[in-house]
């Protein structure tokens, strides 16, 4: 059974545990997450959540920064990250895929369930 444990109720997002279609234990931070999770278990395709910290330059903050993707397909070699209209920082985003291609990643965005460009 697939129970997320939703550690504030009153928050707009769930996470938790959460089982995939290879029996491996993985953590969800969203809704948004658990949807893509679910269609990529649909079609039986093995994944990674969070499997790799990714040093990247924040250019609004003219830092170094760690990010942490939220997906990784092995058989595509795709980082996916999932966002909201709310929580896209499109300029963050763009910062990150920079570093994601030059260590030879596919990069792929998810805002609010439909794919778009970055």
């Amino acid at each position: 059974e697939n129970r997320l444990y939703i550690p504030n109720a009153n928050l707009q997002y769930k996470s938790g545990w959460y089982t995939t279609w290879n029996n491996k234990e993985v953590y969800l931070r969203s809704s948004y997450e658990l949807d893509y999770a679910k269609e990529l278990d649909k079609q039986q395709i093995d994944y990674e959540v969070e499997f790799k910290h990714i040093k990247y330059w924040d250019s609004q903050n003219n830092e170094y920064k760690c990010a942490i993707p939220d997906f990784y397909i092995p058989s595509t070699n795709t980082i996916v990250e999932i966002k909201s209209n709310y929580t896209l920082d499109k300029q963050n985003m763009i910062d990150k895929f920079k570093a994601y291609k030059e260590l030879g990643y596919n990069c792929k965005l998810i805002c609010d369930h439909k794919e778009i460009k970055i």
